[in-house]
């Protein structure tokens, strides 16, 4: 897409791993709501050398630090391997009354990365570790860059900008865009079967978010199962093996009770491994195998923790 055929009213912000891993994406949609924009369209990747250069196009990665421009390349390389990232398409709700375009907004608003020079009110000031490649999000320049870096990501965008999931949910809108990478915490407390949990509900919110024109029940029934799986998370893990592995068996049973509907519901890429989730009695190595391959290749980053959270759980899941 041509610079002059970018739309002023929509924008790309890429929230990046550190962002992600440090469950700052509410923050974030916060601090966006000074300028009025909402997310319309989120995609899952997984980043790596050849989308730096695509950013950047041949320019310095650091216009102002000889340490950035010498070590620049090898950290942002290790960013973009901690995790997924999530690539967000914005349109604005509101008119700024200045003429100024969504994207050049948002590039001001960002902030400089450099932790020493935080800029008060910007997007890279909402985290105390936020540092040069460690910098929360990537915005494009301007509507040439933000048109390239669409291009990477959505297929015609301008064309699907309004016919999301997300639409009708404008409350929960980043709520929904942080359960595209539904982290499975780290606690003694976390239940043994939260990573199943966790993993379908990456898959639930992406579908809903993936701006893939649904039916009004397909958009419905997506956000109940979300706000199911987000509710029974939230839940105390029950003490008693016995009892906790019951109140598993009952989200599953529920879910699965309608299971080819959830399936026929959710984005084409992700119906195998939500399939995979959903079959308790399948539950071995190999399957848990399966759904880590099946993330990777759709740009859903599992952590070791997850994979191995994953991996035991099926394999002894009736032991």
């Amino acid at each position: 897409m041509r610079q002059s055929d970018w739309p002023d009213d929509l924008a790309v912000v890429v929230l990046l791993p550190d962002a992600l891993l440090g469950t700052g994406v509410e923050r974030l949609g916060e601090g966006l709501l000074s300028l009025g924009a909402r997310p319309v369209r989120v995609r899952s990747v997984l980043l790596d050398a050849s989308h730096a250069a695509a950013f950047y196009r041949g320019r310095p990665r650091s216009k102002t630090s000889e340490k950035g421009r010498q070590f620049g390349g090898i950290l942002t390389r290790r960013l973009f391997a901690l995790d997924s990232s999530l690539v967000v398409l914005l349109q604005q709700q509101t008119d700024p009354g200045d003429g100024t375009s969504l994207s050049r907004r948002l590039h001001d608003i960002k902030g400089p990365s450099a932790y020493l020079q935080l800029r008060p009110g910007s997007l890279r000031a909402l985290s105390r570790t936020s540092d040069r490649c460690l910098s929360l999000v990537h915005t494009p320049d301007d509507a040439e860059d933000a048109a390239a870096t669409a291009a990477l990501f959505f297929d015609a965008p301008t064309a699907t900008a309004t016919t999301d999931g997300l639409a009708g949910y404008a409350d929960e809108a980043w709520t929904v865009v942080q359960d595209c990478r539904s982290l499975l915490p780290m606690s003694f407390d976390v239940s043994r079967y939260a990573i199943v949990v966790c993993s379908l509900l990456r898959c639930v919110a992406l579908s809903l978010a993936d701006g893939t024109p649904r039916s009004q029940a397909a958009l419905a029934r997506l956000m109940r199962v979300r706000r199911t799986l987000v509710e029974w998370l939230a839940e105390k893990a029950i003490e008693a093996p016995d009892d906790e592995r019951e109140r598993f068996g009952r989200l599953i049973e529920g879910l699965a009770r309608d299971g080819r509907a959830l399936e026929a519901a959710v984005a084409p890429e992700l119906v195998a491994s939500v399939a995979a989730l959903l079959a308790l009695a399948d539950y071995d190595l190999e399957r848990a195998d399966f759904v880590v391959a099946e993330f990777t290749r759709h740009g859903l980053h599992l952590n070791d923790a997850e994979i191995h959270a994953l991996s035991t759980l099926m394999t002894f899941f009736d032991d």
